[in-house]
């Protein structure tokens, strides 16, 4: 597979502290690399995190569509390669995928935006990104890449009037540069809301993640949450009742 030569390709380990119990890929450790692993793509434009900073700009993910291919990958050494399309220099998708040698574990992509942090408004995606990002697509399109076949639609949970509910309190770890609770918090809690002996029958086959609506410091948020078959559904709310995130897995038997 033909990666050009701008595009970044990382190697690393998967050590304890990137999985489960049950030794299948932790989702929101995961989330939490795949957003450290694309600033640092977005850097190698030129737009490096004090860019943003100084133009008042902030870059923020509003979506997660992932797909666990394989479990049991502790103490693997994976390669890891993404890149970037646009959408009317407005938000672009970031496409990621993680191999051990040549198995294919995990594809993601991540919805992302370039926030005025002064107007609270969408601003244009940097003009230095948007070069790198179109000659990426144009040697990807040639190959027929298999990271492009992912489904991206953004979800939206309805209220259920079986769903459990808990609170969840926010602590000051989980706040980001931007001061919103950090967009990994909201997974993992999902992720927490099922039960140890559901995790020792279940992995995660694929997780979609919508991000509605910013949440700087609170107390506390809280979740509704059931599971249909091999689905479990999750809303977020904050303490006003307005709808934080929808965050929908699919289980898959072990």
């Amino acid at each position: 597979m033909y990666w050009g030569e701008n595009m970044l390709i990382k190697k690393r380990l998967l050590a304890m502290g990137n999985v489960t119990a049950q030794k299948d890929f932790l989702p929101h450790r995961l989330i939490s690399h795949l957003v450290d692993f694309g600033q640092e793509d977005m850097e190698a434009s030129g737009v490096y995190p004090g860019y943003l900073l100084e133009h008042n700009q902030s870059l923020v993910v509003y979506q997660w569509d992932i797909e666990f291919l394989k479990g049991e990958v502790y103490g693997k050494r994976i390669t890891e390669k993404c890149f970037s399309k646009l959408r009317r220099n407005l938000f672009f998708m970031r496409y990621f995928g993680i191999y051990h040698e040549d198995e294919l574990l995990v594809k993601a992509c991540g919805r992302w935006i370039i926030m005025d942090t002064e107007k609270r408004a969408m601003t244009l995606v940097p003009k230095q990104f948007i070069l790198k990002a179109q000659e990426e697509v144009e040697l990807l399109e040639k190959q027929g890449n298999d990271l492009l076949d992912i489904s991206t639609t953004p979800i939206y949970i309805e209220p259920f009037e079986g769903a459990q509910k808990r609170r969840w309190e926010i602590l000051p770890s989980y706040i980001d540069v931007n001061g919103h609770i950090n967009n990994r918090i909201l997974p993992a809690f999902a992720f927490n809301s099922m039960s140890f002996d559901f995790h020792r029958q279940y992995r995660i086959k694929k997780l979609t993640v919508t991000y509605h609506k910013e949440e700087k410091e609170d107390l506390s948020i809280g979740e509704e949450y059931w599971r249909q078959g091999d689905d479990s559904y999750h809303r977020f709310l904050d303490q006003q009742g307005n709808l934080l995130a929808s965050i929908h897995f699919l289980w898959e038997k072990r």
